[in-house]
């Protein structure tokens, strides 16, 4: 089973797939609104997709003193978080964090967004948290708050993953780790048994203390190390 584990040198953050890991990712380190952005602009006003292999290397030389996430992302074209923070729960439990966080979003809205646009079920729905260490786990966040902290950035809907799978041009998709096709499957939440899934949720919610808004704001202000590639200044890439 995996999970996205976005890491900072002050806290981490584990999110199941579904579960906010893409708009959690872009308010820390602007992966998305900066990097991504950036680098689509920069596909489109060269004409990266269309033009040969000879004018992409002279425009990748005219740019390289820009940083190497940059540049990779303008070579490789859209490009997932996935492929920074994506692990095992396995490694999640062995993290030793100083403070970590997971996001809980309800088991079945969860299977059922991942299941609608067809996202393989072992990290996009089926059930794991019987699996995560809790003990270990500081604080949670609930799904349906998500915005509160993240000043209003959501991404990762379901509307705007369908729109996105409908409209990428294969040409702006990372081959090696956005396979459409690959990775997509038909199943549906009726595949598996949910309610001890449903009745650990239910548990941690009542119990285990949500993440106070002010803590998280002090925390988040303060990062210096993320495992994602970041524009942001003073915060630096670390695997």
């Amino acid at each position: 089973m995996r999970i996205d584990h976005i890491k900072t040198d002050r806290f981490s953050v584990g999110c199941l797939g579904r579960s906010g890991s893409r708009t959690i990712a872009d308010f820390l380190s602007g992966y998305y609104s900066l990097y991504i952005e950036k680098a689509a602009r920069i596909r489109f006003l060269y004409d990266f997709n269309t033009i040969s292999k000879d004018e992409q290397d002279i425009v990748l030389k005219s740019l390289e003193e820009n940083d190497k996430h940059l540049l990779s992302f303008i070579k490789s074209g859209f490009c997932l978080h996935h492929c920074f923070t994506q692990t095992t729960i396995e490694q999640f439990n062995k993290c030793d964090a100083r403070i970590k966080i997971m996001v809980l979003r309800h088991p079945l809205e969860r299977a059922k967004s991942g299941s609608d646009i067809k996202l393989e079920p072992d990290f996009h729905g089926m059930p794991c948290l019987s699996e995560v260490d809790f003990e270990e786990v500081d604080y949670v966040i609930d799904f349906n708050r998500l915005s509160e902290y993240t000043n209003d950035i959501k991404l990762g809907s379901y509307a705007s993953d369908k729109a996105a799978l409908e409209t990428l041009n294969p040409k702006d998709i990372d081959a090696d780790f956005f396979d459409i096709a690959s990775n997509s499957k038909e199943w549906d939440p009726s595949d598996y048994e949910y309610d001890q899934e449903i009745e650990i949720y239910n548990d941690l919610m009542e119990t285990k203390e949500h993440l106070p808004l002010d803590l998280w704001k002090s925390l988040a202000r303060n990062i210096t190390e993320i495992n994602l590639p970041s524009m942001i200044t003073g915060v630096r890439y670390r695997k």
